[in-house]
């Protein structure tokens, strides 16, 4: 899959993603994507726009933000996996260890999920890397 044919992320997210504030991560920037691969997007957005989000693209009630240091909400909308932060330092932590990856590429699932629980910490969701 080419991020060049995947259809354009739903009109309903762009307003609400301050310019900046998201980062493409996953296979397609630093693996060996397929055409069943995924799209991986962080984004920075504050709770109560991860919850509207959710729901607009799923038209279900979304689940609950984790609690604790790093909540957030990850979710698939077709082959688009969203993980959302209200931590500006998340999305940071996760351009960086996006940027390392990248570097390295092409680099196994499994590597791109050790370095990245080094950069963002013990909360990846289960599609994402």
């Amino acid at each position: 899959m080419s991020l060049t044919n995947e259809p354009k992320l739903p009109k309903i997210l762009m307003p609400l993603v301050p310019k900046g504030s998201a980062v493409l991560t996953g296979s397609q920037v630093y693996g060996t994507p397929t055409e069943d691969s995924d799209v991986d997007l962080v984004v920075l957005c504050d709770e109560d726009t991860q919850a509207r989000v959710a729901k607009l693209l799923t038209g279900e009630d979304p689940p609950p933000i984790a609690s604790g240091p790093r909540g957030g909400v990850s979710l698939k909308a077709g082959r688009l996996n969203l993980i959302f932060t209200a931590l500006p330092d998340e999305v940071e932590d996760w351009r960086h260890g996006t940027r390392e990856l990248e570097s390295r590429k092409p680099v196994t699932r499994e590597e791109a999920v050790a370095h990245l629980r080094l950069c963002v910490g013990d909360v990846l969701p289960g599609g994402a890397a």
